[in-house]
Parts: C-alpha cells; structure tokens; sequence
C-alpha cells in the first residue's frame, strides 16, 4: 500500500514541483517571545507545566540559484557527490538534462525550522526546545490521572537541482519539497498521524500555529566550497 509520504511525492512532478499544505500539531501552544533554543527531545514531567510556541525567527529560505565555475556536467558530478556525502540517496542523475534528484529521510532538525516550544513549570523554571525535534514527550493530566504524550517527528524531502549554462560558468538551481509527518502516541489510543509539505520559500503551518520553515541547509549541501 502507498505511503501518505509516497503519495504526496507521487503528485509532485520531477522538476516543477508542486505542494499540499496540510496541517502539523506538536502541543497546545501560545505565541510569546523566547531567549535562544536548545537542540534534542523535550521531556516535561510535571503535570503543572505550562507550553508555549514562538514561530521561526528567520524567514524560509529560498530556492537555490548560483552561478559557480565549471560546465554543467561537471558541476552536477561535483554536486551529486557533496549530495552523496551528506547521507543522500540519488534517485535520478541525467547529464543531458542537466537534472539531478535526491532524497532525504531521517531527523527534520538538520533542514527545517519549526520554531521553539517553551514549558515552565510551577516554580517559574523554564526549558525551550526546538519543535522540529524528531522526539518529544509531554505529561498530561485527565482528572486525577498524569500520562506522557510522546510526540514523533519524520522529514522526507526531496531536491531537485538543474544545471544551465552561462558566460562564466554554470547556473545552478535547486528546489527541495520537505514532507513532516508527526505521529502522536496517548496511553490506550491508536497513534495519530498528520503530514504537510512545503517547499523552498514557503511554510508549513498547523491549525493551532505551529509554522515549519526550510533552514536552506539542504540546497546549500549542492554548493562546492569556494576554491574547488
């Protein structure tokens, strides 16, 4: 049976891509403004502790579009083999086209911004996580009864790059599609799943807020350094 993740891909052609902007809960937020986050899950163990979310602070990022030294051909090679090197499968590499296409899959916190959740507990301490933490557990209470909310987040995304021809070189452009689904799991019920996508330049927003913006790390990873 076809993947929600697949499906989505499936809509969106090879090179001029296409989004479905659907919706991502991570917890019950309010938007306040916060000090600079810290990486990794969020535990929360007090049943008194209070969660709010500030958006991403920096605006997505834009496709890529560079014009670097070489022929087009050449800098595809160089490109699927920085590709290659950071963990990226390469689906499809045509240098008559001048198309490359290559996937990710794993942690959302290397190539998307989702924000920053913020708990304080009843003393006034307080602890801030990024949202895009692919694991997060939060207590919750029902009457007299304290249970943990684990809260699991997946990035599948894809980029695409095109290499043209220019007076000095090779233009190099790149779009990625990023793909989250978060997977909720309560104690008793069947996990629930939602997904959105989004593209470079564009963001990803919930129904209660939560916004999930590309970092640009994933269209950088293309760019040879300078000098080779």
């Amino acid at each position: 049976m076809m993947t929600t993740v697949e499906r989505l891909f499936r809509t969106l052609p090879s090179v001029s891509l296409g989004v479905a902007v659907l919706a991502l809960a991570a917890c019950e937020t309010t938007n306040i403004a916060t000090a600079p986050p810290s990486r990794g899950a969020l535990a929360v163990s007090s049943p008194s502790t209070r969660l709010a979310y500030a958006m991403p602070r920096e605006p997505a990022s834009a496709p890529l579009s560079v014009n670097i030294p070489g022929s087009p051909s050449r800098s595809l090679d160089s490109a699927t083999a920085l590709l290659r090197q950071a963990g990226l499968r390469i689906d499809q590499a045509d240098p008559e086209l001048g198309i490359v296409v290559a996937r990710y899959a794993g942690d959302p916190s290397r190539f998307v911004d989702c924000g920053t959740i913020t708990a304080t507990d009843r003393s006034g301490r307080t602890r801030q996580v990024e949202a895009e933490a692919p694991s997060a557990v939060f207590d919750r209470r029902s009457g007299f009864q304290t249970f943990a909310v684990q809260r699991d987040l997946d990035l599948h995304a894809r980029l695409v790059l095109r290499a043209l021809p220019s007076s000095t070189g090779t233009w190099l452009f790149g779009v990625g599609t990023y793909v989250l689904t978060k997977q909720v799991s309560v104690p008793g019920d069947r996990p629930r799943t939602e997904t959105i996508a989004f593209e470079s330049g564009q963001t990803g927003r919930f129904a209660k807020g939560t916004v999930c913006a590309p970092n640009g790390l994933l269209e950088q990873l293309a760019v040879p350094p300078p000098g080779t």
